[in-house]
């Protein structure tokens, strides 16, 4: 796919040294009153539809965490696709107590063109 294979999904502002998995859908989740999520964890899921796991990292010591692998193989991705992201992590001491929450979502249309 040529410079497609170059992509990097990247998530900062977690936890230090926790498990952090990286996933693709191929629909946002709908959420109340015309909003993108719905409650899960400590944080709202925003995908969903053939949710397919791209990878599972460990955050550093900033809390941040970045995928290695090639994002549109592992995703199966053709040109054309638009797909959403999200990555979920281990929060032990997150407001809700739940233990784990969701970054932001991030759509992502496959162009080819650039």
């Amino acid at each position: 796919m040529g410079s497609v294979s170059r992509l990097v999904l990247l998530a900062e502002g977690m936890p230090a040294q926790q498990v952090c998995l990286f996933f693709q859908g191929d629909q946002q989740v709908p959420g109340p009153s015309n909003d993108t999520g719905q409650p899960f964890g400590d944080g709202l899921r925003c995908v969903e539809t053939n949710v397919i796991k791209i990878e599972v990292v460990t955050t550093d010591a900033a809390g941040r965490a970045a995928t290695t692998v090639d994002v549109a193989a592992t995703g199966q991705v053709q040109v054309g696709d638009r797909k959403h992201y999200q990555a979920r992590y281990r929060d032990p001491g997150g407001l809700c107590m739940n233990g784990f929450n969701l970054t932001n979502g991030l759509e992502l249309l496959w162009d080819p063109s650039d």
